[in-house]
């Protein structure tokens, strides 16, 4: 009965994994949408010739798109590179939880005080809402797989030095049954 447990709780774990990677990779698809929205957005002032938005604006706009790229590709690296270490690395985990706690700071910094060349922004909107819910479950799944490979690692030193110590003791056992039948033949 032991063992099934054991089984559920590795298949639940990898589930888990399985789940940090998929909301990674829709995240990064998601900054990739908005991206793309920012572009719809350049490419119809560009073709507009009422100056509807200053160079400034379109430069701002720009920016935006850029790191909305570099976040997307950031979160699908790390979503595949989570998918291919699953429970060998901790490297992925780590990853996505200082950039996510990063990224959703930034976003709190970006609401509330006027950071140079970004200003103060007002705009909150459901895709807003939808990456920080995200990125707040990638952090707390990431933080519950580290903790759990932690308590892997730990216990599998605890079965080595348990298997260690057996094997001391069988060959103690074994020393001394040699060393009683070598007396008995004296």
């Amino acid at each position: 009965m032991r063992e099934t447990t054991t089984i559920l709780t590795a298949h639940s774990k990898t589930t888990i994994v399985y789940i940090t990677a998929a909301l990674m990779l829709l995240t990064g698809a998601i900054y990739f949408y908005v991206a793309s929205e920012d572009y719809a957005d350049i490419s119809q002032s560009a073709h507009l010739s009422t100056g509807a938005k200053s160079a400034q604006d379109i430069m701002a706009t720009t920016n935006e798109m850029i790191f909305f790229i570099i976040i997307g590709l950031g979160y699908i690296a790390v979503g595949i590179y989570t998918l291919e270490n699953t429970y060998r690395n901790k490297i992925p985990y780590i990853m996505a939880i200082v950039g996510s706690l990063a990224l959703i700071l930034f976003y709190i910094l970006t609401r509330t005080i006027n950071i140079p060349s970004i200003g103060i922004q007002d705009d909150v909107g459901v895709t807003d809402i939808l990456t920080k819910v995200m990125q707040a479950a990638i952090v707390a799944l990431s933080v519950y797989i580290l903790v759990s490979l932690t308590k892997r690692k730990k216990a599998l030193v605890q079965i080595s030095e348990y298997d260690e110590r057996q094997s001391q003791a069988v060959d103690k056992n074994q020393k001394r049954n040699k060393e009683s039948d070598f007396s008995s033949y004296k």
